[in-house]
């Protein structure tokens, strides 16, 4: 792990200095197949396929964003833990030394524990309590969440708890039970809002007003022990932005005034997100739209990724977390880092706040 901290580091230092992209993060949609519908899924219309990445694919793949400089892969869904060659996708990726995430529902978490095992961490996806968690996700998904975190537990897994936070979301329902959910299975939390496309297009699940009330209420929890490895800068971003903006909103490329008071994203630069259809796209917030993603199919993997230096967005709240670690500020550096190497359910070494998962 240290070798591929200091790798790592090496790249975020080129590109800050001779602006030399490397995709260090890589989420990979494995699989289109999901056994939920949940209503704010960014990969809703991927997931219609139903389809997997055949495994030698997958490998030619991992082994070409190897060779760019990928040290971090996020298995992502549709559910992931459906790929039928799953266990064998997570054994290939740990042989090639990179650090290794899945974000599932929990569904099938038993039937390749022994596969889970192997992975650097696991996010569960949960929303709040039984009866918000079941009415987005769907009936019995609170339930299977509650039993993939005890055998988390059981077997030193390093886990957390992933919610998307909309206008559904209260104390009562969600901050109060997650906070006793994390706290039972020595855990912590990551928050995200919900992102504006996918199964969320048209519906209005977030309002700024609703999130900036969330987003504090967080906060004043965080400074009281709610064990959340949110940072307070990415807190207090997206709560400074949902006073301007729009929270679903972004800074346009050609927007050159706006451009000058905020920072160019990383996303694209440092970080990549591959579907299972091989549309890479820098994120999943515009997940699908036109303009932000290139067909590996098509283009090949080197060139989708030099496509995606120039997207039409500049800047947007989402992906907060990603750019504060990769400017190195010391709150989300120390945030990050304290867990690394951990197996007592809290080793992370980055969050997944930009997905609706």
């Amino acid at each position: 792990m240290l070798i591929n901290l200091i790798g790592i580091a090496i790249s975020v230092l080129k590109y800050k200095f001779f602006g030399i992209r490397t995709p260090i993060v890589a989420s990979i949609g494995v699989t289109s197949k999901c056994n939920l519908k949940c209503e704010y899924c960014y990969a809703e219309v991927d997931n219609l396929n139903g389809k997997d990445w055949p495994f030698e694919d997958l490998k030619e793949i991992i082994d070409r964003l190897h060779s760019l400089g990928t040290r971090v892969i996020m298995l992502q869904g549709g559910e992931p833990l459906l790929h039928t060659r799953i266990d064998d996708i997570i054994e290939y990726v740990k042989s090639k030394n990179i650090y290794c995430s899945i974000t599932t529902n929990s569904y099938t978490f038993s039937k390749h524990i022994d596969a889970i095992k192997k992975l650097d961490q696991v996010q569960l996806s949960v929303d709040g309590d039984q009866e918000i968690m079941d009415s987005y996700r769907g009936q019995g998904a609170y339930e299977q969440v509650v039993l993939a975190a005890k055998m988390c537990d059981e077997n030193n897994i390093p886990f957390h708890l992933h919610s998307v936070v909309t206008n559904e979301a209260t104390v009562e329902n969600t901050l109060i039970p997650l906070t006793e959910l994390a706290n039972k299975f020595n855990t912590y939390l990551n928050f995200c809002i919900p992102g504006p496309t996918g199964a969320a297009k048209g519906k209005n699940l977030g309002e700024n007003e609703k999130i900036i009330n969330m987003y504090k209420e967080i906060r004043k929890r965080k400074e009281s022990g709610m064990p959340t490895n949110n940072s307070y800068g990415a807190i207090d971003g997206i709560i400074q932005w949902c006073q301007s903006f729009p929270y679903s909103s972004y800074i346009s490329s050609n927007d050159s005034v706006r451009k000058m008071e905020f920072p160019k994203c990383v996303m694209g630069d440092l970080v990549c997100w591959l579907d299972s259809s091989g549309m890479l796209h820098p994120c999943a917030v515009q997940y699908g739209q036109e303009g932000f993603a290139y067909s590996i199919k098509e283009h090949g993997i080197d060139e989708a990724w030099n496509k995606l230096q120039e997207l039409p967005c500049h800047f947007c709240s989402c992906s907060s977390e990603f750019n504060n670690l990769f400017s190195f500020k010391l709150e989300s550096v120390v945030n990050g880092l304290k867990f690394v190497g951990k197996r007592n359910g809290r080793s992370t070494l980055i969050n997944s706040s930009t997905a609706n998962v």
